[in-house]
C-alpha cells in the first residue's frame, strides 16, 4: 500500500516535513489548517493539490497517514482526531505531555489496527548506527551527558512564542530536551532509569527556561541539560571505562569522535536532504507491513521518555496546573 500524506498543521516543521517526502519520491495529498488562507499558502508552496481545514484532511479518502504537528498542547487532540478517522499517525514529539495521553493514544491506535509513531527524527541519521555500533569500543558504560541549550525569542509575531507558552505547553524541557531524553534511552538500550532528579528555573510563564536532569541506571549515570534562553552548551558524550564516544552538536550530529587508547577517531555521519528522510521511509515501511508500532520507536519507548519529562516537570513545579496523571 502506497502511502499518501496528510500534514495536520502548516507549523514551520511541516515545510521540513513536505520537503523531506518529496526527497523521498513519496505525496502529500493534503494540507489541513486550522488557518484556510495559511493552508492555501502552504498548497501552493509545495504543490499540494488538496487543502482545507481539518475536518477536510481527516475526510480525505485518498490519504491514509496523517502527519500531526501543531503545537505541544494539541498533539494529543489531533492524534485521536486522525486514528479516530481511520488514519495511520506520525506525531511531532513530544507525542503526548503525560503519560495517561499517551496510554489513550496508543490503545486508540491499537483498537483501529492504525500505526502510531512519535517523530524522533535524529535517531533515524547515520550517528545513531555509529554510536551503537562503537559503544563496546569504549568498555563498560560509567556515565553519559546529553546537553541541547539554546537562545530563542520569547516573543512572535502572534505575542508570547510557542516554545515559551504555558497554553502550548512550552518550555525546554518538551521542546529540546525530550531529544536528549531518548538519546539516553537509546544508549541504554531502552531501559527504565531507576531514579529521575530534576531542578530548573521556570520563566514568566511558568514554563521550564532552564532545567538540568540526572537519570540514574543502575550503575550508570546520565545527565541533561536544557535551556531556551542560554547560548549553550550544544552536544552530548557516552563514557567508558576504556573510552568516550564525543557527538559536537545535537540533536542532528554529523560526526562521531571516539577516543580510546589507541587514539582518536572521527567518524563521518553525514546524510543527505534535511534529515526527516529515513523516519519518514521507517514509517512508510511499517505501514505498508501493517505494523501497529515502530520496533525502533516503540510505543514503550515514548512511554519511558514521556514519563521521564512528566517526573521532572512535576519536580521542578512546572506551570500552574500541570498533571503528570
Amino acid at each position: 500500500m502506497k502511502t499518501v500524506w496528510g500534514v495536520m498543521g502548516a507549523a514551520r516543521v511541516a515545510d521540513k516535513f513536505c520537503t523531506a517526502v518529496k526527497n523521498n519520491g513519496g505525496r502529500v495529498g493534503y494540507i489541513g489548517s486550522s488557518d484556510e488562507g495559511r493552508a492555501h499558502e502552504f498548497a501552493d508552496r509545495h504543490g499540494i493539490a488538496r487543502y482545507g481545514d481539518y475536518d477536510g484532511l481527516l475526510a480525505d479518502k485518498e490519504v491514509n497517514a496523517v502527519y500531526v504537528c501543531g503545537t505541544n498542547d494539541v498533539h494529543y487532540e489531533h492524534t485521536l482526531r486522525a486514528l479516530n478517522a481511520g488514519k495511520n499517525v506520525l506525531v511531532e514529539k513530544p507525542a503526548a505531555v503525560n503519560a495517561e495521553q499517551w496510554r489513550l493514544m496508543t490503545e486508540t491506535a491499537k483498537s483501529k489496527k492504525l500505526f502510531l509513531m512519535e517523530a524522533m527524527w535524529t535517531l533515524f541519521l547515520p550517528f545513531a548506527r555509529v554510536v551503537k555500533d562503537n559503544l563496546q569500543r569504549i568498555g563498560k558504560l560509567r556515565m553519559l551527558q546529553c546537553d541541547f541549550c539554546t537562545n530563542i525569542p520569547n516573543m512572535s509575531h502572534s505575542g508570547v512564542s510557542r516554545v515559551f507558552a504555558l497554553k502550548n505547553f512550552g518550555g525546554g524541557l518538551l521542546d529540546l530536551g525530550i531529544y536528549c531524553v531518548h538519546f539516553c534511552n537509546f544508549v541504554m538500550n531502552g531501559a527504565v532509569p531507576e531514579s529521575v532528579s530534576a531542578e530548573g528555573v521556570l520563566n514568566y510563564e511558568r514554563t521550564d527556561s532552564l532545567v538540568a536532569l540526572a537519570l540514574k541506571y543502575g550503575d550508570v549515570l546520565t545527565t541533561v541539560r536544557t535551556a531556551i534562553d542560554c547560548a549553550g552548551p550544544r552536544g552530548a558524550a557516552i563514557y567508558g571505562e576504556a573510552g568516550s564516544i564525543t557527538l559536537p552538536t545535537v540533536p542532528a550530529p554529523q560526526e562521531v569522535i571516539i577516543k580510546t587508547s589507541a587514539g582518536e577517531e572521527k567518524i563521518d555521519a553525514q546524510f543527505p536532504g534535511n534529515g526527516f528522510e529515513p523516519q519518514i521511509l521507517h514509517a512508510e515501511q511499517c505501514i505498508s507491513h501493517g505494523l501497529p508500532e515502530s520496533p525502533f520507536i516503540a510505543h514503550a519507548t515514548t512511554a519511558t521518555a514521556v514519563g521521564v519529562l512528566a517526573d521532572a516537570m512535576l519536580r521542578i513545579n512546572y506551570g500552574i496546573n500541570y498533571s503528570a496523571q
